[in-house]
């Protein structure tokens, strides 16, 4: 089954939530949405760049936010020793000698 392209390209623009938008002198990345408690948006870069190098920064925003999700994944699949070696004192379940082992980590 083929996909139109128009179908692929709103399906994409809908799920990035960056944009790139020309400004005087080349192009910056924006997000779409104000941050929190903001009513402007602040692009992501001081300086306009050419397309193509903007391309590339969207790429690597986007690349970064998998990653950031991948860890998080990896970080709820740990057992509770794991998350002690790792420096994570976040244990729901606290034992009775709980206080003991934080305390002296």
């Amino acid at each position: 089954m083929k996909v139109p392209a128009a179908f692929l390209i709103r399906l994409i623009n809908e799920t990035i939530e960056e944009e790139i938008r020309k400004v005087k002198g080349g192009y910056k990345v924006y997000p779409k949405n104000p941050a929190s408690g903001k009513k402007r948006r602040k692009a992501l870069s001081k300086k306009p760049m050419p397309y193509k190098k903007a391309l590339r920064q969207l790429q690597a925003v986007e690349r970064s936010k998998s990653m950031r999700e991948d860890t998080l994944d990896e970080l709820e699949q740990l057992t509770m020793y794991k998350k002690y070696d790792m420096g994570i004192d976040d244990v729901p379940d606290k034992t009775k000698g709980h206080e003991n082992i934080i305390g002296h980590t």
